[in-house]
């Protein structure tokens, strides 16, 4: 979507096939940032002379897409700055090549732990892969105790049986899970992997309720989940499923059905719509009348390309040159170091390029609604 022809531009890598299925796209994606710089004169107070030439690419959810995107990306001597992308699996694809060309890039929904502690992060070695990447939506290490606790002393839950896709975000959710569900107080009853585009769950079903679990903990996305969830509730009705924001969805709720009622998800912050911070950044959406629904992370995205923006227009670069590796690396530096209140809240990164607010919601499923849970 090209807004100007000024040089200098903002990449976005999502995948735009989730824009209409899913309420954890980056909030219509190209929408949101452009609702971003048609309101950038108010970061700040700075006038935007730079990044207002949008750089769309679909990285369709996997890692393939996403490693070729990203070489695209860096090749456009113009891109100082990436926002995106929506999967943890083509961010990882993407991670080496963006920091090999110092070009900065946050996401604003990736939540995988590994992404900016490391791979051995559990077992309690935390080293930052790539001091490139950074995020403003809160990892999982919040997302798992936050379900664990819920179904543990809200949902009075005792025996787990838990399921993963395989995938980088669904296995750290499920190991975090795991571990927090024991700490209070609970029994892991059983566990087993799945590959991503399964359907039938009933071998995974007939496990589970022979093991006597009382809730069932899925590592996964909606696509799967909403599936799991009916055969599950068929069989045994009464066992809760529950997950982390991959099936915060609307298609989960349709697919699960009547039974699914009493289903909990976790995801990291809130809904734009619960903050009086967000008040603005809600008005001028609809106000403009996209089609594509902002929540849950357009707040997150809206901060994220905000961040790069307030970045670029620090160093007061002239947007009339190229853009070299040194300058990109400026630019890195830059969004390291920002600090200011966003859509949704403090806006600023510590030292593992992880977002300062690690703030996470309960939701419950609810007359075919997720509703925030009360604690």
């Amino acid at each position: 979507m090209r807004l100007t022809r000024d040089p200098d531009t903002a990449g976005a890598s999502l995948s735009l096939r989730d824009r209409q299925e899913r309420p954890g796209t980056m909030g219509g994606g190209l929408e949101l940032i452009d609702v971003v710089l048609s309101n950038a004169v108010g970061l700040g107070g700075l006038l935007l002379a730079v990044a207002n030439l949008i750089s769309a690419l679909d990285d369709k959810g996997d890692p393939v897409s996403g490693h070729r995107k990203a070489t695209e990306l860096v090749a456009d001597r113009s891109v100082v700055g990436v926002v995106g992308p929506l999967n943890t699996s083509a961010a990882q694809a993407m991670q080496k090549t963006f920091y090999d060309a110092h070009l900065t890039q946050i996401s604003p929904s990736n939540s995988a732990p590994a992404l900016t502690l490391g791979k051995d992060w559990q077992q309690g070695t935390v080293v930052r892969p790539y001091n490139t990447y950074f995020r403003t939506m809160a990892n999982d290490t919040v997302q798992a105790p936050a379900a664990a606790r819920y179904l543990y002393v809200k949902s009075k839950r005792r025996k787990a049986f838990v399921i993963d896709d395989k995938q980088t975000y669904g296995a750290a959710l499920a190991q975090s899970f795991k571990k927090a569900f024991g700490e209070e107080g609970g029994i892991i009853v059983g566990e087993t992997h799945v590959d991503a585009g399964r359907r039938d769950f009933a071998t995974q079903v007939s496990q589970a309720v022979n093991a006597g679990a009382d809730v069932v903990y899925y590592g996964g996305v909606y696509d799967a989940a909403g599936p799991l969830s009916k055969q599950l509730h068929a069989a045994k009705p009464g066992v809760l499923l529950a997950g982390g924001d991959g099936i915060f969805s609307y298609a989960y709720a349709t697919t699960a059905g009547d039974g699914a009622d009493g289903d909990i998800c976790t995801a990291g912050g809130a809904m734009p719509d619960s903050l009086p911070s967000a008040d603005t950044f809600v008005k001028d959406y609809r106000a403009a009348g996209y089609s594509a629904s902002y929540s849950p992370y357009g707040g997150y995205a809206y901060d994220a390309t905000s961040a790069l923006i307030q970045a670029y227009t620090s160093l007061h670069v002239d947007p009339s040159g190229t853009v070299p590796s040194a300058q990109r690396e400026s630019l890195r530096a830059a969004v390291q170091n920002v600090d200011f209140d966003g859509v949704m809240g403090k806006v600023g990164f510590d030292a593992n390029g992880d977002a300062v607010s690690q703030a996470v919601t309960v939701y419950r499923l609810s007359g075919g609604t997720w509703k925030e849970a009360k604690a």
